[in-house]
This record gives structure tokens, sequence and C-alpha cells, in this order.
């Protein structure tokens, strides 16, 4: 059967299904977002302090206490999109897994994820200080010339050409997690794996990203200014809840991507993935069965 190119509707619509056959085991797994989804939610603050001058100038226990949380949300997160992708990955190929298979991925996927998410951070910062330094010299050869540079202007096309390279290179390293997780590889093959696997994709990695993206950073902002719990609460689930939607999305669109360059062959495709269960262990409700592959 010749697959058909899958729109955003498609993917949530199946990454959706997939979560839902198997709710507890993915909220669950999303738990592990839920420190990084408080974070969002009280960046502002947390951000003027980090950026005010008693900060900068002293170094006690409390800037210990930040360091210290910023690698355990960062290690948490990590562990929340190999969790969550490798088991996306599992039910997409209708195969049977557990919260204990699950966790125990974790140790051969989290070094190799990490280090590739170091690498590709690494690039952009690389990337960002090139292009500072390329405007940089340009406005002190305009200078030179007399003329007068507004710098206001400078920075907001800085930051818009900015935005734009780094969301390009994000939508072609935007599998680069699910290659470590499913293909067992890391750093700059990863980059490159995924760089090669989104071609023809991007368009739809793009609205992916920009879907969650656009959302998730409203509910940040209409859920920041306020101090009320219940709008904290609501505001960190919901955040919780988009990055288990978009690392489910981003891996459902990876097996795609596979499926359009031949590398897997779809054998048979259920449009209602509510028609066809099979039973699971305890800690697995229901998967659906609604798509067959086979490695081309």
């Amino acid at each position: 059967m010749e697959p058909s190119t899958p729109s955003l509707t498609r993917i949530q619509t199946e990454s959706k299904t997939i979560i839902l056959a198997s709710y507890t085991h993915f909220i669950t797994l999303a738990l592990f977002f839920l420190p990084l989804s408080i974070t969002l939610i009280t960046s502002p603050s947390t951000l003027d302090y980090i950026l005010s001058v008693d900060y900068i100038l002293t170094f006690d226990h409390k800037r210990i206490i930040y360091i210290l949380t910023i690698i355990m949300i960062y290690i948490l997160t990590i562990c929340g999109t190999a969790t969550i992708t490798y088991s996306t990955h599992q039910r997409f190929l209708n195969n049977l897994v557990n919260l204990q298979t699950v966790l125990k991925s974790l140790t051969y996927n989290f070094l190799p994820l990490a280090f590739t998410v170091f690498i590709a951070h690494v690039i952009i910062c690389l990337i960002s200080l090139a292009c500072f330094t390329f405007v940089g010299l340009i406005l002190m050869f305009v200078q030179k010339l007399g003329y007068v540079v507004d710098y206001n202007v400078v920075y907001v096309i800085l930051g818009c050409v900015l935005v734009v390279i780094i969301m390009f290179f994000y939508v072609n390293w935007s599998l680069a997690y699910v290659v470590v997780v499913v293909e067992s590889k890391w750093g700059f093959s990863a980059l490159i794996r995924s760089w090669y696997l989104v071609k023809g994709m991007r368009f739809v990695s793009l609205v992916i990203m920009l879907y969650f993206g656009v959302f998730g950073g409203l509910i940040v902002l209409m859920c920041s200014g306020y101090i009320g719990v219940l709008v904290f609460t609501l505001g960190s689930i919901f955040i919780m809840m988009f990055w288990l939607r978009i690392t489910a999305a981003n891996t459902l669109l990876y097996n795609y991507c596979k499926v359009l360059h031949g590398e897997l062959v779809v054998t048979e495709v259920v449009e209602d993935f509510g028609c066809d269960y099979a039973d699971f262990p305890t800690d697995v409700e229901k998967v659906p069965r609604g798509v067959n592959v086979a490695v081309a």
C-alpha cells in the first residue's frame, strides 16, 4: 500500500490514539517533564533573579542550588524524551512493552541522547556567535564610513535572522533524538541522519514545532503572571502534556519519514484504530493495532 504524506492532523490523531490506548503508561512517563513544566511557568521571576546584580556578584548556596536544579531538570527531561520516544515507537510497530522495559532502555539511551543534545546546543551557540561577530564587523565598517546606525533596527533584524536560522536547524534535527533511541546512533551521526530523514517532510516538522510551540508558549504566558495555586497547577500539567504530545508526534513523524524513504513497508493500515485492540500486561492497558510495518 502506497503511504500518503502525513499531515499535522493525521500525526496528531494517531499520536493521541497511541497515548490514550496506554494512558496510564504515558502519563507516568510524562511526569519526567513536570519539573521542566513548573520551571517554565515560574521562569519570569526566576530569570529576573538570575539576571540581577546580587546574583551575579555573589556566590552562595542559593546559586549552587539553582545550578543543581537546572542539571536535575535537564536529566529528567532527557529521561522523559527517551522513554516516551521508545514507547511511542514500539506502539507504532505494535510491539509489546511495559514500564520496566522502557525504564531499562534508559541505561543505554540516556548518555548518547544527552551528548547529542549537548552537541546540537553547542553548534547553535557557535552559529549564533558567528552571526553576532559578522554583524558586529559590518557595523564597525559602516560606522567608519561615517554612517549613523540605528541599533534598535539592527537588533530587530538580527533577532529575526537568528530565529529563522535556529528554527531551520531544529527542524532538520527534529528527529535526532528519535534516531538516538531507535537506531542507537548519537552525536553528529544522529544529527546527520535526522537531516536526511526529514528531507521532503520539513514543512510537516515545522508545522508540528510551530503548533505545539505557539500554544505551549501562550499557556506559559497566560499562567506565568498568576500566583494562584490552581492556575499554576493546571498550567504545569498542560505544559507537561504538550511535551508528551510533541515527543510522540515527532516519533511518529520519524516512522513516516522512514516509510517515505522506503526503509519501512506499510503492510496494513487500519483507519479506525479503535476497531482492533490487543490485551497487554496490567501497566499497558490497550494498544492500537493500526499499522503493521516491515523493514524494507
